[in-house]
């Protein structure tokens, strides 16, 4: 009976041997595929931050091409009680300030309707037509080379709301009407998309309005430039597409 005992205990450690090998490569494969997932999710992980960073870097590179708000410019605001108060407002209250009761005087001045720099002239004879317009100055300048052949008096945007740099005339038509603004304009001509010149602000039915209109000479408007009746026509008629503008 010791014989057949024997065998019995000598094929034990053999069964058990054969398990534990079976049992270590299962804990080794379950061990690879948990590493296999890690690895996957962390690849997951960095690829959605990196989309997220390019994503982050087109927004801002967007934002930095779109507004052109350039702050160089943001002291030529002209401070205003309110947005409402026309050039013809009562001065300061130092009376004395002459300087100050004349440039009101001036302003209130401003034919709004009419041919703001006299007789205009012939560009059909211009060889080299442009338009060049300061911000500084609110005036519009029509030029042959580097000659000024006529200038005309301006509203260009509040906050430095008209772009800045190089266009060129794009399209024109007689008149549009903004229901958000509740303003619109006749004679526009477009130097840059929406951006137009065009003559002083008119009313839901088409009248000018006179309270804007009287703005004329500072800036007024949301980023167009508004001229005064007769000037948005003569450019409607006489500047043709293609024509250089600079905003400066």
């Amino acid at each position: 009976m010791s014989g057949m005992t024997d065998p019995s205990r000598n094929d034990a450690p053999k069964k058990d041997g054969r398990d534990g090998g079976v049992q270590s490569a299962s804990q080794r494969t379950n061990a690879g595929s948990r590493r296999m997932v890690v690895l996957a999710v962390c690849l997951i992980v960095v690829a959605i931050l990196i989309v997220c960073v390019a994503v982050v870097q087109a927004k801002a590179a967007v934002s930095r091409h779109r507004g052109y708000r350039g702050t160089e410019q943001i002291q030529l605001v002209q401070p205003q009680s309110t947005p409402s108060d026309s050039a013809s407002s009562p001065a300061q209250p130092d009376s004395t300030a002459s300087g100050a009761s004349d440039e009101s005087s001036s302003a209130a001045a401003i034919d709004w309707q009419g041919a703001s720099g006299g007789a205009y002239p012939d560009v059909s004879q211009a060889e080299d037509l442009s338009i060049s317009v300061s911000l500084a100055d609110q005036r519009v300048y029509i030029k042959d080379g580097d000659t000024t052949i006529y200038t005309m008096i301006c509203s260009s945007g509040m906050d430095d709301s008209t772009p800045h740099g190089t266009f060129t005339v794009q399209s024109r038509g007689e008149n549009f009407f903004n229901p958000n603004e509740q303003m619109g304009a006749n004679w526009w001509v477009s130097f840059y998309g929406n951006y137009l010149f065009h003559t002083v602000p008119t009313d839901s039915d088409g009248n000018y309005i006179v309270s804007e209109a009287e703005k004329l000479g500072r800036p007024a408007s949301h980023g167009c430039l508004r001229l005064t009746v007769s000037d948005a026509k003569w450019i409607y008629d006489n500047i043709p597409d293609g024509t250089t503008v600079v905003i400066a």
